[in-house]
């Protein structure tokens, strides 16, 4: 059910779902992503949301592209991060939305490769390696750019995904 929920979601990133004409308030869909996450009935998960934009975040972008990189960033600090520590969401100054996560510093030389299809880290984790993939095409597609650190901005280890909004 897993890969064919992703298999769908890349349908929609080549479909061209992450260009829009329209700008929109995408500060509600950050929200309503981390709401779905935090009040679920099975293992909700504990994340901390830094503002600091302060303001409306209007941004020619689909929201419904914004949701689902913003869905596959936090499954992936949920799926590959440390359980006992918080998923961090930044929402940045420069215009920027990052998921960070404490867990094992993935090589430089791995990390280079984990916008490719079906590619994934060093982790026993269940995945399919489409995730950060399709959050990449969405990101450009909208003009924005999705970058990955490890360790994540101000960590001494984790990862982060940080997707400059356009």
């Amino acid at each position: 059910a897993h890969l064919a929920t992703r298999l769908l979601q890349l349908a929609r990133a080549d479909a061209n779902l992450g260009q829009q004409e329209q700008r929109h308030d995408l500060r509600p869909v950050v929200d309503t992503v981390v709401r779905e996450f935090t009040e679920r009935s099975d293992a909700p998960l504990d994340i901390i949301v830094n503002d600091q934009l302060l303001q409306a975040m209007m941004v020619q972008m689909d929201p419904n592209a914004f949701a689902l990189i913003l869905r596959n960033l936090i499954e992936n600090a949920e799926r590959h991060g440390d359980p006992a520590s918080p998923i961090t969401i930044e929402l940045g100054q420069d215009w920027s939305v990052s998921v960070k996560n404490h867990g094992q510093v993935v090589p430089k030389d791995v990390l280079t490769t984990l916008k490719e299809r079906f590619k994934r880290g060093q982790s026993e984790s269940f995945g399919t390696g489409l995730g950060l993939a399709i959050a990449d095409k969405l990101a450009l597609q909208s003009g924005g750019k999705l970058l990955l650190h490890s360790p994540a901005t101000g960590f001494d280890n984790g990862f982060e995904g940080r997707l400059k909004l356009p």
